[in-house]
């Protein structure tokens, strides 16, 4: 019964709702925009952050970070662990599986694996075109957009 979203618009970071009462649980601001959230445990998550947004030209590179946060919604309390920073990225989403941190870049079209306790690199998929979504335990997350003219269509 409990909802945590990230906010991209200030004042960013995760907040945490209780879905029962109808009211705000804990409010965990950080000073970057929040992507995804992945939670290690009921009381700790690596929170995705970014120094910028995507748009349709290519601009400026920037970065993102990973961010280990230790909470607590019973007491309201919360403290920012490890941090590190990537230069050239855009971190978007996030999932842990099976002891791994998988995430898309979406500024270099892949998906990263990183060890979550960590944060080092552990490996690189190539071969998305700006990945949005993650999910590895249940199969295939993507899909495929093709123009009426290729399809086969019987009426």
């Amino acid at each position: 019964d409990v909802f945590a979203g990230t906010i991209g618009s200030r004042p960013t970071g995760v907040r945490f709702f209780d879905l029962g009462l109808g009211k705000p649980m804990l409010q965990i601001d950080l000073p970057l925009k929040s992507q995804d959230v992945s939670f290690l445990s009921d009381r700790e998550m690596i929170v995705l952050a970014v120094h910028g947004a995507p748009r349709r030209r290519r601009q400026t590179a920037y970065g993102s970070e990973l961010v280990r946060i230790v909470f607590d919604l019973d007491t309201g309390a919360y403290s920012i662990g490890a941090r590190r920073s990537f230069d050239d990225t855009h971190f978007d989403a996030s999932v842990i599986h099976e002891g791994r941190l998988w995430l898309t870049d979406q500024r270099n079209d892949c998906v990263k694996l990183f060890d979550p306790d960590s944060f080092a690199e552990t490996g690189r998929i190539d071969g998305y075109d700006f990945p949005h979504g993650i999910d590895v335990k249940f199969g295939a997350n993507s899909i495929d957009i093709r123009m009426l003219d290729d399809l086969s269509i019987r009426g």
